[in-house]
């Protein structure tokens, strides 16, 4: 296969270097074209992709390449490096050595990824893994405060300030008045978080909507009541000791097509982003599936 390997440096260790990865896919008998994600105009390396589109990343870099991808057409991978890995999870992609996933491509599967599409006051968006507001947008918006004071936090102590930050913004983050509709049904109350899904987990590998199908076609809409604020809590403390409680069981419906009417005090995330600079959202989003991705899952 002719393979265009898109590659986030700072992402996994030594083993997950430029070099080592480009050698491990033309050792697989593939030809390799490589580009980073720190050039400023590695999109242009989608334009003629050849047969296969490969990204070596975390979940912020498979979601920015999946997303230019989805209207091109071309299969895609990945090479999960990151902390999280939420996406390859979704998609049945073992956590293996990379090299052992390059090798499993000759005998692997395709699966369909849809890519979600939502329609705000802002314009249109595409995400990858989900759209939602409050407590996550909230985590999401401290974790860039992290960022942005220089401290840098990797692999499973990434999971675990994840984990501590969703445990303190639970415990505290207020109720508001969401508007929520999922194929007409109106769901609207009092909330302290509502996420549409497109994969089954999100952040540090919290399984929200453990059952949903990427490729189905429908969405997964998960509410978080007041109700739910205890048990999470108490779930996220067990985490920090390092066990592996169930979660608690949320609400949770699935429909092709949502909306969203976020109160004015809450923040909005689209995948790893915050829209319209992190402020409260305007407006109501609609939100379905768009566009869909061809996933090779390798076989190994």
């Amino acid at each position: 296969m002719r393979v265009t390997l898109i590659h986030n440096p700072t992402a996994g260790d030594d083993d997950h270097a430029a070099d080592h990865l480009r050698s491990l896919v033309a050792e697989a008998g593939h030809e390799v074209s490589y580009t980073s994600m720190k050039q400023p105009d590695w999109q242009e390396a989608l334009e003629n992709a050849g047969d296969l589109v490969v990204v070596a990343g975390g979940d912020g870099s498979v979601g920015k390449v999946f997303r230019e991808v989805a209207t091109k057409g071309t299969p895609v991978t990945l090479l999960p490096v990151g902390s999280a890995n939420n996406i390859a999870r979704s998609l049945g992609i073992p956590d293996v050595e990379v090299g052992r996933l390059v090798r499993g491509w000759e005998a692997g599967e395709h699966r369909r990824l849809d890519v979600g599409e939502a329609t705000a006051p802002w314009g249109k968006t595409l995400f990858v893994e989900s759209i939602g507001g409050g407590i996550f947008a909230e985590v999401l918006a401290r974790a860039e405060g992290v960022e942005s004071a220089g401290i840098e936090v990797e692999g499973d102590e990434k999971i675990d300030l994840g984990v501590e930050m969703l445990r303190e913004v639970i415990g505290n983050i207020p109720a508001h008045e969401w508007r929520v509709e999922v194929d007409g049904e109106d769901l609207s109350g009092e909330l302290l978080a509502v996420e549409a899904m497109n994969i089954g987990q999100m952040g540090p590998n919290l399984p929200l909507a453990s059952h949903a199908d990427p490729g189905d076609g429908l969405l997964d809409v998960v509410l978080v009541r007041e109700e739910d604020r205890a048990n999470l809590v108490a779930y996220l403390s067990q985490r920090m000791r390092e066990l592996d409680p169930a979660l608690p069981g949320l609400r949770r419906t699935r429909g092709e097509r949502v909306v969203l009417g976020p109160p004015e005090q809450v923040r909005l995330h689209v995948d790893d982003r915050l829209e319209v600079n992190g402020a409260p959202v305007v407006g109501t989003v609609a939100v379905s599936c768009g566009p869909s991705l061809t996933v090779l899952v390798p076989r190994v």
